[in-house]
């Protein structure tokens, strides 16, 4: 499976297309960010460019919650709380992301994170499969900096 994997587009799609027909993918995997605080319609706009390729994806923080139902409707997969297999891979899903210094949309507490991932791997029967968990939350310390600080999940 060939996948590329998309995070923080913001509603700028410009060049997706171009790099989509480019690089000749199975499924698009957007990790959330997909708008820039709204509006919903950026999904519909996407979608319209990945025309005809699988999607999945989860919301980021700067998505507004109602993200993963807009990513239905426009016949995406929404991923956040869910494990989905294609092919020979599971992929689990978990969108926005911990509290932020920049007050977003789309902050959850660690706990509830926390308490999300153990939901997603309780429903992992067969621990040899290959998972992915896709978030938009960086892990706490690898690649996270912003203005200087560590922003990333401690859960995740």
């Amino acid at each position: 499976m060939r996948a590329l994997v998309l995070s923080d587009a913001h509603g700028r799609y410009e060049k997706m297309r171009e790099v989509v027909e480019r690089v000749g993918v199975d499924v698009v995997v957007m990790c959330g960010d997909i708008t820039n605080f709204g509006p919903l319609t950026h999904v519909k706009h996407m979608m319209e460019i990945l025309k005809g390729r699988k999607v999945i994806g989860v919301g980021g923080n700067c998505d507004p919650p109602e993200i993963h139902q807009a990513l239905e409707e426009e016949g995406a997969i929404p991923l956040h709380r869910r494990v989905v297999e294609m092919g020979d891979v599971l992929f689990m899903g978990i969108g926005g992301s911990n509290p932020t210094p920049f007050s977003t949309p789309f902050e959850m507490s660690e706990d509830s994170i926390r308490y999300m991932l153990e939901e997603l791997l309780s429903k992992i029967r067969d621990e040899s499969r290959t998972t992915c968990l896709v978030s938009h939350a960086p892990p706490y310390g690898v690649c996270d900096v912003a203005r200087g600080e560590h922003v990333g999940s401690k859960a995740i």
